[in-house]
């Protein structure tokens, strides 16, 4: 991980609030190499509109949400995102592993793009038929965002009213627990990129029911 980063701090947070927020997280030249390629996807019109559910229940529903997305494939990948993937495996995952007593045993990311007036309603990234994901991971993609630019993330907390809104900065990384931290994306007044996915406990397609 990034070597300028003091992780305890937020290893700390997300056992006792169960999300955090963490600035810089990727090394540069990789972020920089991630935005260029998201970008070139954007261009080539690869993002398709996002849906909602798994499994029997999946729908696109407007009322819901409104960003537009891309998986990325470790088996059909450019090298810019084969670096991102051995970045997650290698230098993200075992240090979670080890400090928050996981067992993290794969991962599955995705672009998400919201134009401007794209939102997504409180939800949970669990879903009901299937229980595999641990984590949820968001690192924003946008550069010289400012206030009034919209699309922040709002974190819902546990047995409480109070919620966190925290701004889509670029490098930027979210990391939260997938079953349990409720939350919802605010309209964006202008694009809005991430590159957003999951940490799993078993491997992709082993999780219940799939």
């Amino acid at each position: 991980m990034n070597i300028n980063i003091e992780w305890d701090q937020y290893f700390e947070e997300m056992a006792t609030q169960e999300f955090t927020v963490v600035d810089n997280f990727l090394p540069t030249a990789l972020y920089e190499h991630l935005q260029a390629q998201f970008k070139t996807y954007l261009k080539q019109d690869q993002l398709e509109p996002a849906g909602i559910g798994s499994l029997t229940t999946y729908q696109i529903n407007e009322n819901i949400r409104t960003d537009e997305i891309l998986w990325l494939e470790r088996n059909d990948c450019t090298p810019e995102v084969a670096s991102y993937f051995a970045f997650i495996e290698n230098d993200l995952i075992p240090q979670l592993n080890r400090n928050l007593f996981l067992s993290i045993k794969d991962f599955e990311f995705m672009l998400a793009y919201y134009p401007p007036g794209g939102f997504y309603k409180r939800h949970l990234d669990q879903f009901k038929e299937r229980n595999n994901r641990l984590l949820s991971m968001v690192i924003y993609m946008n550069d010289n965002w400012q206030k009034g630019d919209g699309g922040e993330l709002e974190i819902f907390h546990n047995n409480s009213e109070a919620t966190t809104i925290v701004e889509p900065i670029g490098n930027r990384l979210v990391l939260f627990n997938s079953a349990t931290v409720w939350h919802q994306v605010l309209p964006a007044q202008k694009e809005r990129k991430s590159v957003t996915g999951w940490l799993l406990k078993m491997p992709q397609g082993l999780g219940f029911l799939g």
